[in-house]
């Protein structure tokens, strides 16, 4: 009996030992997948962390390069508002510039228009005056050569009047016309001829 107690003993025990071997090596592996499971666990949070950081700097790249471009397009629509402020202004100044010279352009010709309605109302005095003067003058040698009983002398003061006539004729001839540089010189004889015949 002794002697299968100590093989139902010594099987017990060492089936014992061996669930005992098996429960520790179950242990082990229980231990070494948690950890596994741990490290796959830690690997996926690694991957996500690298993933959101990758997804992370292509935003970060792509809003980079948006407000590259946001700043492109407002240093380019500066760049436009400025010309055309400036061209504005330049356009501004021009407009006003010319506008200026034109004023002036304007007072500069009333200036000369005025002057020239004096000088024109000037001119029509002398040439009245001049008139008066040649028909006095004439007057009075005309008269001068009717109390002068002395042919010669009779015959110097007609020809002095006929000299003064014809200066007075002229003078009529040209004011009275628009243009001086043109005398109608078949009517000035013509009128020339009847004064003539007449005195």
């Amino acid at each position: 009996m002794d002697s299968q107690n100590s093989i139902v003993y010594d099987t017990f025990f060492h089936g014992n030992r061996f669930f005992i071997i098996i429960n520790r090596w179950c242990y082990r592996i229980r231990f070494f997948i948690s950890i596994l499971s741990i490290c796959i666990h830690f690997i996926n949070l690694l991957y996500l962390s690298i993933q959101e950081i990758k997804e992370l700097k292509e935003r970060a790249e792509i809003q980079k390069n948006r407000n590259i471009i946001y700043i492109f397009i407002v240093v380019l629509t500066l760049i436009i508002a400025s010309f055309s402020i400036h061209c504005i202004i330049k356009r501004s100044k021009e407009h006003r510039e010319t506008q200026d010279k034109n004023e002036e352009i304007i007072s500069q010709k009333k200036l000369l228009e005025k002057a020239l309605v004096e000088k024109e109302t000037l001119l029509r005095e002398v040439n009245h005056r001049v008139n008066n003067n040649l028909q006095i003058i004439s007057r009075l040698l005309f008269f001068q050569s009717k109390k002068v009983e002395d042919p010669a002398s009779k015959a110097a003061i007609r020809e002095s009047h006929q000299r003064v006539q014809t200066m007075s004729l002229i003078h009529q001839k040209l004011y009275l016309e628009e243009h001086f540089e043109n005398i109608d010189f078949q009517v000035y004889l013509e009128d020339l001829v009847k004064q003539i015949i007449s005195s």
